[in-house]
């Protein structure tokens, strides 16, 4: 997708969600952060100009995407349309990624990754940003492969509800 596209659609889709109350962000103390893709060179090309664009129109809202550091890369979920068979295939978030935690304490997060393939790295984010003393109040990602590779054994287990195809905004519940 061009992220030209991406953009646009998390715009208005975001002012929605903010005009219609949906989400009620602490709009001084409010960031995005993308969960990050499988490499540096990934990560950058994917996230780092989607990032600043969507923090240049909304004001105030702050980029996460420099403080969050990857220490270890790893393998990607989806190789060639099929689903990664080696265990190391989300982020072991304590060991693989670096937080900035005095950036995140306090903030209200809103989460966007481009592709959910299984919900599990959304899920990992979540709990570390609440760790981290942030408020995570919204998720976003544009495109969902699970409907592709069946419904995966993450989202049956922790009954995580699946995320709709295209223009998927979910707030984060209390769960």
């Amino acid at each position: 997708w061009p992220k030209a596209i991406i953009q646009q659609i998390i715009y208005k889709k975001l002012v929605s969600l903010i005009a219609a109350e949906t989400i009620k962000p602490n709009t001084d103390n409010w960031a995005l952060l993308c969960p990050p893709a499988s490499t540096k060179d990934a990560n950058e090309t994917r996230f780092k100009d989607i990032c600043q664009n969507l923090c240049n129109f909304f004001a105030k809202l702050q980029n996460g995407f420099d403080h969050i550091e990857i220490i270890n890369e790893k393998e990607p979920k989806y190789i060639e349309d099929k689903l990664n068979d080696k265990e190391h295939t989300t982020w072991d978030i304590d060991q693989d990624l670096k937080f900035d935690e005095e950036f995140f304490k306090g903030k209200d997060i809103i989460l966007f990754d481009d592709i959910v393939t299984t919900g599990e790295t959304m899920t990992q984010f979540i709990y570390k940003l609440k760790q981290l003393g942030a408020n995570p109040i919204l998720c976003a990602s544009i495109l969902y492969t699970p409907k592709i590779f069946g419904e995966s054994k993450f989202v049956r287990k922790k009954r995580i509800k699946a995320v709709q195809p295209v223009q998927a905004l979910q707030p984060v519940s209390e769960d």
